[in-house]
Parts: structure tokens; sequence; C-alpha cells
């Protein structure tokens, strides 16, 4: 669960930019209604006061979004935001430009892990091998043979791939992966879904489900070391369009080469032969990386602004100074600042952390919105470089660590041992660092939040062993004896390192110090049936297997032991599991919210507090791991090893490999999450409590070599199954709801790309350049395949509060269609027992006739598959209602053209008809049938409607007032004659007419019309004017007069207005319509309104932008508006 924070900030609460994004009218609500195409006048910008700070429950993750700004073009909306991942900060995390932890959301991507080759390489997985898929060749491989074996030389030669790259993808309002699948040819995407991916000459294009599409052109590279050429890390889009092709937003970016030092794979070579061995190194990698500088939209651009100076952090790179939000007139509408400050001590880039300080939105010397931000500041920040390390990357204050492979216990020839290593275990004490403690908001509220380490009850942590034995020495008894005996009990749970996964343990048993040959009777006897074969007599140093049980050991010198056999020992060692650690309860990495205090700045405060627990009550963690983390590979490898003399000899060894042979399962960047999670809430009091409990499935983990990548079940788990809310009453938790949610999962097989890993095991032998013995590999198939998950049903029981064996509950079951997947049957039984049911209908489940087929066939063909066509209400089996929108395709954009409506057995009847759009798809004449018709202008670069029209037609009327590139139907504006420097009615810009003359042509001559303008220098000639000329209200705005005039014009297909002067707000309309228009400044908002009775509203903005003043038709200020900010309270 994703939950956003407004932080104590104001937003302007109208419509300064009109998305006319046409949905399908619901049945839930009541009769349909008419588009809202006019927007809203300004109120004043509200200071919106913080009250919480939501986590994701199940990672115990905040997630901190502070919104920058929504850009808003025609019909794609983009929203920019800063987020803050407060999971803590790795080791080796290098900040993004917006500073450590922090990153700038908002612009698509595509990223990938690659495996194996890059897929979109010469002989990547996008290409078949000999025109063979991998799978193919796999069982052809399990067969063996001659061909075979050539198969995997060209693997390891690099001349073919046999795995797919994930690729991760984020669109507007949602991510997923896809890759590639040889047997098919396509992509799937995973959460399987609709969106339609194209490869198109090294470019990604991607479709969405609504019909939106992305185009990811510029791409990102990286190479490592020396490397000649690198692979193509990112695709980052170029242009998103809808999916009408009318509007788009553009993307530019600069460019910067970053060299960033990381630490290298190391490996181990434990016993056997001089093999070769990686060694740990530093790499440097060389990106080519690119950040976004310009966005371009329909009526406007946003520009991101680089620091003028490199980065002290990073070789390369810049930190983000401004982003700048401008209009098509290049008026600045909005300008937020970042400052920052570096910390670590020394004077390397991997030595210092970028920290992001506040946000701040400017406008010259006015400023506002200022957010900042403080953090742990007492543990030093380790360089990138440090191998101060937990297993999970993040800090462990382990200075003293010379690697990154931790202390090993393995099994060797003779007997499990301890090999030194690293110390990779999790400190609570430096985890924490410079990790983010408070928001500090505008109005003088701040938020603190207190975290802890991640805590999980499973045994997928690594393991910690001791060394426990027995013994038999002549010190334990005075004087000696010549008998000594003594029992102990082997107990080990199954385990690789202990038993080889047996139980029991691989005991090392030692002797000495008898000072005679043959004088004693050293025995070791099993005491239980199922180790009673063990009897026997221990003469010499061994190791032995011993299972679980009890055991004797015994030593008997006879009856005239020698002298100074009081010196012996006979002493039996193994490993154990320590018992002194948590059994199951252990730290793994990261950090989960303990507590969250919001403050208003007025005294009030809310605090939560995070248990995650299997009980309100308990310490038992109610965390696990999402699957097996093998932090350490183990491998036998054979290398040949040639001989001076001739010849060669096989070299055996076995390795421990750290970093490349293991995987760490993650959920949304968290490495474990928790089933269930209490949260208690306090106001100056306890309030109460909330209990929520999640879906958990482990990925499939296979510590096998070659070691493929885990099978992800991230699609299916941390799901919420169950909410439960409970109030406090005198100390005790009353219950006042519970929801419940079950799941639909869906694995798609036929959907999976086959891919398998290989590794050499043993070198080939050559003799006189020819290979005599073919090398040996390990091989293992897996595949990647599509899943899919959504509600199945969801139970709601609230109770009631003053008799507690009373409840109301309500189920409600989706069913999802299984050719798309899209919800299309929802039924609600409520406490009466009676069930209603909601069917819809898609693009793709219907067949219609005449225009409304075509719409839907180019519907599909757009990709425009999750738009709801119809839908039905069914309640106890009756159809009580439908809804259905026909669409059409008006030139080159489909859009809907009608609404019908059934209710019961009755007829279908039309009830809205959408009768024309313009070019850009902008809704020009609407009407409820039978009813007026309401008619639209639109202008600004056709982003905002500029009149309202009732009772009219498109082809009835014209508008203008000069602002913008429109002319509202009006012919012969000449730009030249387009005064923007002295005073005007409505908007900045007014016109100086010549007897040339402005037009309205193609109207109808038996329509009288209404010909309304603003003069500063008279009335002018319209031919077929009726009756006098109408003179009202003379106004005098900033000193200049202007008088309006009326023109009642009939029997005329072409109106021309003539005549020598000033004029403005000029009108067209057919006699008995309503004409309400519109000026606006771009992005801001609306600037005035002038009525169908032609008065006047203005609107006047401050210099950040917020509603300042309201005036009148005469200038006159009805409102004023001021914003003020409550102290902070510390």
């Amino acid at each position: 669960m994703t939950l956003n924070v407004d932080w104590f900030m104001y937003n302007v609460k109208f419509v300064s930019a009109i998305l006319f994004v046409v949905l399908f009218v619901s049945v839930s609500r009541g009769q349909p209604e008419l588009q809202k195409i006019i927007p809203l006048t300004p109120n004043a910008a509200s200071i919106e006061k913080y009250t919480e700070t939501p986590i994701s429950y199940f990672t115990g993750t905040a997630n901190v979004s502070i919104p920058i700004y929504n850009i808003s073009s025609r019909s794609i909306s983009l929203p920019l935001s800063l987020s803050y991942h407060s999971g803590g900060n790795k080791v080796e995390d290098l900040a993004s430009w917006v500073g450590l932890g922090w990153s700038l959301v908002g612009v698509p991507s595509i990223s990938r892990r690659i495996n194996g080759l890059a897929d979109d390489s010469p002989f990547g997985f996008f290409t078949r091998y000999h025109g063979r898929t991998a799978k193919k060749m796999y069982d052809s491989v399990i067969i063996g043979g001659q061909g075979s074996w050539d198969y995997i030389k060209d693997i390891h030669a690099g001349v073919t791939d046999t795995e797919a790259d994930i690729f991760s993808f984020s669109l507007l309002g949602k991510s997923g992966k896809f890759f590639w699948d040889q047997e098919t040819s396509r992509f799937y995407t995973t959460p399987h879904s609709n969106i339609k991916v194209e490869f198109i000459g090294g470019d990604f294009k991607i479709t969405d489900d609504d019909g939106t599409v992305y185009f990811f052109g510029t791409k990102e590279t990286s190479t490592i070391g020396g490397a000649p050429q690198g692979n193509i890390t990112t695709w980052l889009v170029d242009k998103i369009r809808d999916g009408n092709a009318t509007d788009s937003l553009i993307f530019s970016y600069s460019y910067d080469i970053q060299v960033v030092k990381t630490l290298n794979t190391k490996s181990k070579l434990l016993w056997g032969s001089d093999c070769s061995q990686t060694q740990s190194i530093m790499t440097t990698n060389n990106t080519g990386a690119y950040s976004v500088s310009t966005i371009t939209f329909a009526n406007g651009y946003v520009q991101f602004i680089k620091e003028s100076s490199v980065r002290q952090d990073l070789n390369g790179g810049y930190a983000l100074k401004n982003i700048k939000v401008l209009n098509n007139e290049d008026y600045l509408v909005k300008d937020v600042e970042f400052s920052y400050h570096y910390r670590g001590s020394g004077t390397a880039p991997e030595d210092k952390r970028l920290m992001l300080d506040y946000i701040v939105e400017k406008n010259g010397t006015n400023e506002d919105k200022k957010h900042l931000f403080s953090y742990e500041s007492t543990i030093e920040s380790p360089s990138r470089l440090s191998f101060a390390q937990d297993y999970w990357g993040y800090y462990n204050g382990a200075i003293a660590n010379t690697e990154l492979i931790p202390t090993a216990n393995v099994v060797s020839p003779a007997g499990p041992i301890q090999v030194p290593g690293a110390n990779r275990d999790v400190n609570p004490g430096y985890t924490q660092f410079a990790i983010l403690k408070r928001i500090q908001y505008p109005t003088g509220g701040y938020s603190e939040i207190e975290y802890e380490n991640n805590q999980i009850y499973s045994t997928d942590v690594p393991r910690k062993y001791i060394q426990v034995g027995s013994s038999l020495t002549a010190d334990e008894q005075t004087p000696p004896s010549s008998f000594y005996s003594t029992t102990f009990q082997v107990n080990n749970p199954p385990d690789i390192f202990l038993n080889n996964n047996l139980g029991g343990a691989n005991v090392s048993i030692q002797i000495g110090g008898m000072n005679c040959i043959g004088c004693s009777s050293l025995t070791l006897q099993g005491l239980d049936a199922g180790n009673s074969h063990i009897n026997t007599t221990i003469s010499y140093n061994l190791s032995y297997y011993l299972p679980n049980g009890n055991y004797r050991m015994t030593a008997n010198f006879g009856t005239q032991p020698p002298e100074d056999f009081e010196n012996f020992y006979y002493i039996i060692s193994w490993f154990a599991v320590d018992p002194v650690a948590p059994p199951l309860n252990s730290y793994v990495g990261g950090l989960r919210i303990k507590k969250i205090s919001s403050y208003d700045g007025l005294g009030g405060r809310v605090i939560k507090r995070f248990r995650y627990t299997t009980s309100p009550v308990s310490d038992t963690s109610s965390g696990d791991a999402f699957g097996k983390a093998y932090f350490l590979a183990f491998e036998n490898y054979t290398c040949i090893k040639y001989l001076p003399v001739g010849g060669y000899t096989n070299q055996s060894s076995y390795r421990m490999v750290a970093g490349g042979g293991y995987s760490q399962v993650s959920h949304s960047g968290s490495f474990s999450g928790y089933k269930t999670v209490y949260e208690f809430v306090d106001s100056l009091g306890s309030l109460g409590a909330n209990e929520y409990k999640f879906t958990y499935v482990k990925d499939v983990v296979a510590n096998l070599s070659p070691f493929p990548p885990p099978a992800s079940m991230e699609i299916v788990r941390g799901q919420l199954k169950e909410q439960n809310t409970y109030r406090n009453n005198n100390g005790i938790l009353v219950p006042l709801r519970t929801t419940r949610y079950e799941y639909r999962d869906e694995f798609f097989d036929n959907n999976a790309a086959f891919s398998f890993r290989t590794k050499l095991t043993r070198e080939p032998v050559y003799a006189n350049g020819d290979m005599v013995e073919i090398p040996q590999y390990d091989h293992l198939g897996y595949e990647n395949i599509a899943a899919w998950s959504q509600p199945a049903r969801k139970t709601e029981i609230t109770y009631d509060q003053n008799d507690p064996n009373k409840l109301l509950s309500s189920v409600t079951d989706y069913e999802y269609n299984d050719s798309h997947y899209y919800r299309n049957k929802m039924h609600t039984k409520g406490s009466d027992s009676k069930i209603k049911s909601v069917i819809s209908y898609y693009p793709s489940d219907l067949s219609l006739s005449s225009s409304a087929e075509t719409a839907r066939l180019q519907l599909i063909t757009q990709n425009r598959l999750s738009e709801v066509l119809k839908e039905e209400v069914v309640k106890e089996g009756n159809q009580i209602k439908e809804l259905k929108t026909n669409y059409k395709q008006f030139g080159n954009i489909v859009m809907p053209e009608e609404v019908f409506q059934k209710i019961g057995n009755g007829p279908s009847e039309s009830m809205i008809r959408f009768l024309n759009y313009d070019s850009y798809g902008n809704l020009s004449s609407q009407q409820k049938t039978h009813n007026i018709i309401f008619t639209y202008l639109w202008d600004y670069n056709s982003t905002l409607p500029i009149a309202e029209v009732q009772n009219a037609n498109t082809n009835d009327v014209a508008y203008t007032s000069f602002e913008a590139d429109g002319a509202g139907n009006w012919t012969d504006i000449v730009p030249v004659n387009v005064d923007a420097t002295t005073s005007t009615v409505s908007g900045s810009k007014s016109y100086n007419l010549t007897p040339t003359g402005l037009k309205r042509n193609g109207l109808n001559t038996s329509t009288s019309y209404v010909v309304t303008y603003w003069s500063k220098n008279g009335a002018y000639s319209i031919v077929g004017t009726s009756g006098s000329v109408k003179q009202g209200k003379t106004v005098t705005l900033n000193g200049h007069s202007w008088t309006f005039y009326e023109h009642l014009v009939s029997g005329q297909s072409t109106i021309t207005i003539s005549g020598t002067g000033k004029i403005d707000e000029l009108r067209l309309y057919p006699k008995g319509a309503l004409m309400t228009t519109y000026t606006y400044r771009p992005l801001i908002g609306i600037t005035s309104v002038c009525d169908a009775n032609d008065i006047f509203s203005y609107y006047e903005y401050d210099g950040l932008n917020r509603l300042q003043l309201i005036r009148d038709f005469e200038g006159n200020v009805l409102k004023t508006f001021e914003y003020k900010y409550q102290e902070v309270q510390q």
C-alpha cells in the first residue's frame, strides 16, 4: 500500500487547464449528465493541514512523497514529485541528483537486469541460435552429443544467449516487468496485462491498455573497466502520445559521463589445487547518464536546471538546482529550488554523500512552500567502498573487515571447519546512518520518524554456530582411576554445514597423553535404538558421523595402569547451532518504521506506533524473508595444469564465492515482509488501533550451480488479507469494522520465457592445439512466468457499538473475463441476502453495427481495451438498468458519440449526444437528447475552453478576445494588429480594427445572429444589422474607457465587422442563445469571466500565482486574499 503525504502545503483549488478525458458514465450514478467542460471560478488557494504520514505496512516503510508539479496537457497528465525510500541507506548506495534516499518521480523509463548477454546485442536472446530457441537447444544439451557441446562452447564464447533479460518499466500510474519469449516471439508483462511492448530499431514502444503510447529512445549505457563497448542499462521516454494522437509530451535530456567505483565479487579457494580464483577488486563503471532537461506539453514546458558545479560525491554529474514551469508565453509559473550539503569526512568522491536540505518554491523575492529535512547525524557515514556491510549491504560498523566474504562454516574432507572472514552481521547501532528523521512543513507543522531494524521469525537467515563436545581426562578424578565414563547427547537439526541436512553431527575425535601403546580401551557406544549400531573402539584421531541420540564414551586402563597415564585425553567435539542467539527471531537488512509523530504546529498531534508481531502483546516477529537468501555459494571446479615435461593433471578444487552465486530476494526494495502489523494511534490519549494481515508467498530460490535467478512470487504477496479497526474503550480495544479480502492468482505457464544457465566446471584439455577432452558444465533450466492477481472477494463487517451481538455485513464477489482479465462482474450481497450484480463489457466483448462497430474495432486497434462500453445492473436475477456508450470515428479520432439508458424491460433510449469534437479531441458540442445544445470554443493552443454557448450549434458561434493563437471561428485576424500594450476589457490583449474587418463565414442566412463587442472608438459597421445598434454601459479600466455595443444581424452567410479603432471581447451567437466567455493566464488560472449578461469578474494573482484579488467589471475590489503560516512550535 502506497499512501501519499500532504505536507502543510496549499494548492490552488481551481482548474487552470481542462483535461477532457471521456469516461464511461457509471451505472451506479443517477441520470447521465453532460460532460463538465467549463472550469470553476478561482477560490483562494487553500492551506492544507498535515495530519499523518502513513506507511506501507507490509514492508514497514514510509513512502514520503512531495508533489512538485502536475503537468496537465490536453488529455495527458504527468505528476512530478519527490519520493523518499525509508528502508535504510546501503553502504554502496549512490545518491540520485536530488540527494541520498530521494528520487525524482514521474519520467517514465525502462531498466533491465541482464542475464547472460544483453538481449539486444548481436547474439542476444532476441536472436535465435541458428533459428532454434533456447528450449530446443536445452533439450539437445540434455541428450548430449557433439552438437550440444558446440552450442555450449558458443554460449561461453559469447556468440549466443540462453537467458531472457528482465525489463522493468514505469509508465503514468503503473509499473511492472516484461521479458521476451523466444517460443512465441513476443514480450509478456508481469503482472499479466494488455500492455503492448514492441522493440523497434533498438528503441522500445509501449502502448498502454488505454491507448497511451510511450516511445523510449534515449539510452543510458554502462561499461566496466576498460570494456570497449557497454550495454544499454536504461531507456528513457522521448515522447508520450495519447491514443488518438491529439496530444503529446516531449522529453529532452542532458548528457554526462559518470565514473563510479564499486566492489567486485570475490572467491576463496578452500582446498584442492592451485586453480585461479577471482580476487577482490575495485571495479570502475563508466556510465553515459542522461538527466531530463525539458518536458514540453501543449500549454507550456518544464525546465530542469542543474547546479553549476560538478557533484563532490561523483566523478561527473550534477545535482538538480531548480525545476521551473513556464507557459507558452515564457511566463514563469513556478520555480522550485533545491538546496544540499555533503556529509562524510574524506576527500574522495566515495567518501561523500549528497544530502537534500530543503526545497522551496520561489518567484523573485517571493518564497513559499519550504520543506526542511533533517537526518540522523551521530553515525559517521562510511565510504561507499567500505567492507563494513551486513549481509544485505547496510552499514554495520565492522571497519576491521578486509573483504565481503563472511566467516563461513564448511565441511572439508577432514570434517567441519570454520573459514575466517568478514563480520556481516546486522548491527543496529550503525544501520540508521544518514536516514531521514524529520520533515518540517511550510505551515509550521512537522513529522518525526523513529526507526528500528527489521526482524523476522524464520530460518532463512545465516545461522550462528559454536563448537561443543564431551571429554574424558584423568584430571576429572583425584586420585586417578583406571576407568572413566561419561554420556553425551547429539541433537542437531538438519543443516548443510552441520550434517549435510541429515541431522546429527560430524564429530572430531582426538586422543593422546596415555604414555603407552595398547594399554587402554577407548570406546564409543550408541545408547538408543536409532544409534545402537555404533559400538566402536577408538585407537587414533579421526572424524566420524554420529546421528542424533545419546552416547557413552569410556576409557579403561585395566587393573595396572601405566605411569603418568593421568595425562591422557579423549575428546569428541562437533559444531552445533548457537543456543544463545534467538532461535528464529533474527535481524535482517534494512529498517522499518517504529513510530511517527505528527505535529500541526498549533498544539495538536497524532502519534502512530507500529508492532510487527504475531499478536499485540507478543514479541515474536510476524516477519519473514521472501526466500532463502544464499549469501555464499560453494562449487567444485576442475582446472587443467599442464606439466613442463608434457602432459597434464586434473587439479580439483573447492571454492567459496560471495556475490555471484546467491540471490537476495526483495519486494519493492525491502528484504522482509510482515504477515501481521499492528498500528496504535494516539492524539493526547489513545484513540484506537488497526490490525493488518497480508498474503505471504516466498520466492523459489535454487542454490544449485549455476544459480538461476529466483522464481518471483512478488505479484501474489503483500496483499491486504484482512483489516480490523478498533476503538479504545477504557483500555479495551473494541472492534468497529472488519474487512477481508480473497484473491484470484494466475500463473501463465504458456507465457513463460524458457531460459537456462550454464557454468564451466571442468576446463577442456588441449594437445597440439586440438581439444582432446571436452569441458564439463553445470546447466539448469528455468522459466520467467507472467503472474496476475486481483481481488476475488471482499467481506465487510460493521459491529453494532451498543450490542456486540449485532453486526452488518456485505460480501462482494469479483469475476474476470479470461480473455482479457478485466473485471466483468461484481456481485454484492448485503445483510438482507439480496444480490446485486454489475456486469461490464469492454471493446473486445461486444459486436455492434454501423459506425459504432467501426469505432469499436478502431478502439481495439488503438489498444484502448480497458474502456467500458456497456454496464448492466442486475438485482435478484432481474435487469434493472443498462447504460451503453457508442463511440464514433470523428475524422481521425475515436470518441464517444451517444449514451443510451435502459430501465428494466423498457426500451434503450438515447440520453446524451456528443455532437462534435475539434481535431484535438476537445468536445465542441453536446446535448441531452431532445434538449438544448451546449457548444464550446477552445483556444490557448486548444487547451482551454474560452466560450460556452447554450442553445447554439458549433457552426453558429464565434468568439475572440485576441489572447492566444486561436481565432474562435473569426477570420482575417492580422497578428500585428493585436495590441498587448494598452488597456483591455478582457484578458491582456485587444485588437486594432481596420476597414478590411473581421469575418465569420458559413452562417445560416435564415438565422438571426447577435454580435457584441467592446470598443474605444464607437460602434463599427456590420452589414445586415437589423434596426439600430444597441449601446450599453461604458466602463473605465486603468484610465481607458470602453463601451459595449450589440448588433442584431439577419440574412447573412458571412458577417463582417469593419471600421477603425480598438475592439475587444468580440462575440457572435444566434438570437436566443446565451454565451459566457473566459480568459486565462495559462497554467495559472482564469483572469476574467464575462457572463451571458456581459458582466465581468476579474481575478488577479500574487507573485507566487495565488489568487490575490477579485474585482468587479468596474475595477472595484470585491475580495482580497492573504496567506499566512503558523509559526513553528519547537
